[in-house]
Formats: structure tokens, sequence, C-alpha cells
């Protein structure tokens, strides 16, 4: 996604997850791939979760 199309909807996917978020601690960890999920349909979702890693892992090991 581009710029234009993540701040247009700014108050519909991330507004909802800044509940409570009153301090620089707790906005660091806010959950943004939540939010960011919240932005695509079921069925797109779905796709993603079958066709990419939930996580990889490195030559060296690190994940």
């Amino acid at each position: 996604m581009d710029d234009e199309t993540l701040l247009a909807p700014l108050e519909h996917w991330l507004l909802p997850q800044m509940s409570g978020v009153h301090s620089l601690r707790a906005l660091k960890a806010l959950d943004v791939k939540t939010a960011l999920q919240n932005l695509l349909d079921w069925s797109l979702r779905q796709r993603l979760d079958s066709e990419l890693p939930g996580h990889y892992t490195v030559p060296t090991g690190s994940r």
C-alpha cells in the first residue's frame, strides 16, 4: 500500500487500535500488524496466511 492509501482512512484502521495509548511507550507497543490486517477482507487475509510464512529463519539461525 502506498502512503495515500493508508492515510485516507486512517481513523478507520488505526484509531480503534489507539485506545488507551497515552504515552510514547504505549505507542511503541501498538500492534500495527493487526491494525493493517484489519484493512484486508477475510479472503485476502486467508490468502496471505496460506501463501506467506509467519516467520523466516535466516542461515544464521535468527528468526
